[in-house]
């Protein structure tokens, strides 16, 4: 592996951003990852040291990590060509940002599958949006009680008012990638009983002090992903509500009330 192979990976560009704050040791970076194993965590630290973007000392009883300045220069030196190009995205992204942003859902359909997505634009940093999504304590609050640990996820929603096997979702965490220059991913499987094997991903992009989100559900059907559709909704007021620090709205009753909205419910 190269070490353009070893910062194409998330995880690994989470860690040398830490590492570029301060240098750590492993246990500090195992728990900035509490989604991951202790030995998968290894494993990345591992690949950065072979590939020469970072290093360990013994300390003790400890090892200490540090980032190796003259890995990250041969990435500067294959980029510096190209710099001139990121000006040309860096606008298109500020025109995509400055654009309102509806609330209502969408449901693009492809072949036998359908993609559910919601874009909303929250008046909250990255790093507060990012919490509200990924950690258990506030995930009860707006969507309902989660098991995050060793890689998979457990979520046992109190809605819909419907049978508790019916509800729970399982499945292995996809990308765990917390917020990084402005950017965080969190997307995991979909598992539920009533509905097709499917995946749903978190994407945050931050615009000064507020956070443009952008929820994508693949791969269920179109029927499924319709009557998804009213539902998510709810429960993003739900998340809005809980990052104002307000009371969130009851789901059945937000439910009714925004189902008129999309077409397969009229």
């Amino acid at each position: 592996m190269d070490v353009f192979e070893a910062v194409a990976e998330p995880t690994r560009r989470h860690l040398i951003s830490l590492l570029s704050e301060r240098d750590h040791t492993a246990g500090e970076l195992v728990d900035s990852l509490p989604a991951l194993t202790q030995p998968a965590v290894s494993r990345h630290l591992r690949i950065l040291r072979e590939v020469g973007l970072v290093e360990a000392r013994p300390d003790g009883q400890r090892r200490v990590y540090a980032l190796k300045p003259d890995g990250l220069q041969r990435i500067d030196d294959w980029i510096t060509p190209y710099r001139r190009f990121w000006r040309d995205h860096l606008t298109a992204l500020e025109q995509h940002l400055e654009k309102p942003v509806n609330d209502l859902g969408t449901v693009t359909t492809t072949g036998d599958h359908a993609t559910l997505t919601f874009e909303r634009r929250l008046k909250f940093p990255i790093e507060k949006v990012w919490s509200a999504i990924t950690d258990p304590q506030e995930r009860k609050a707006w969507l309902g009680t989660t098991h995050i640990d060793d890689g998979t996820i457990v979520i046992e929603p109190e809605d819909p008012p419907a049978p508790a096997e019916a509800k729970k979702v399982t499945g292995r965490i996809l990308t765990w990638q917390p917020p990084d220059n402005g950017h965080a991913v969190f997307e995991h499987e979909w598992r539920q009983r009533i509905v097709e094997d499917s995946v749903v991903r978190y994407e945050l992009t931050a615009d000064g002090d507020e956070t443009l989100l952008t929820l994508t559900h693949r791969g269920l059907s179109e029927r499924n992903a319709l009557g998804f559709v009213p539902g998510t909704h709810a429960f993003l007021d739900r998340l809005q509500a809980h990052l104002n620090d307000e009371e969130p709205p009851n789901w059945s009753e937000r439910y009714a009330q925004l189902a008129p909205s999309y077409p397969a419910w009229r």
